[in-house]
Order: structure tokens, then C-alpha cells, then sequence
């Protein structure tokens, strides 16, 4: 998962749809293989348009890559 990605939350009904801006507990990094070496389960920081939301990566199902 990298900075741009379009992912759905799981467990929202109807589905949050939101794209990622930032991956760790300050929103540092901008791929998950940065941090997957010591934090199988980051937080990310997501874009939806009720605002800005803070999830974990386990919950997020990915959508679409950014290029």
C-alpha cells in the first residue's frame, strides 16, 4: 500500500471509500515496505469525504494503486 492508494474500510455500512495521504502513527511514510519490517499492522491516514479518518492497515481493502 503506498501514499495515493484508493481503499475501501471495512465494517462501514454503506463502504467508506478514501484514499491514503500518510502511513504510520504521524503519516511519515508513503509505502507500507517501510515500515511492514517492524509494524506488520501500521496506521493510515485516509481522505474520505466525511474528513479525514485514522485506520489500520488490516481494515483497508485496496481498490486501486496509484502509479
Amino acid at each position: 500500500m503506498k501514499v495515493g492508494d484508493l481503499v475501501k474500510i471495512y465494517g462501514t455500512v454503506p463502504s467508506l471509500v478514501g484514499v491514503v495521504t500518510g502511513i504510520g502513527m504521524n503519516g511519515n511514510f508513503k509505502s507500507s515496505e517501510e515500515v511492514n519490517s517492524w509494524n506488520p499492522n501500521p496506521d493510515v491516514h485516509l481522505v474520505t469525504k466525511h474528513g479525514k479518518r485514522l485506520c489500520r492497515m488490516l481494515t483497508l481493502e485496496l481498490l486501486n494503486e496509484c502509479r
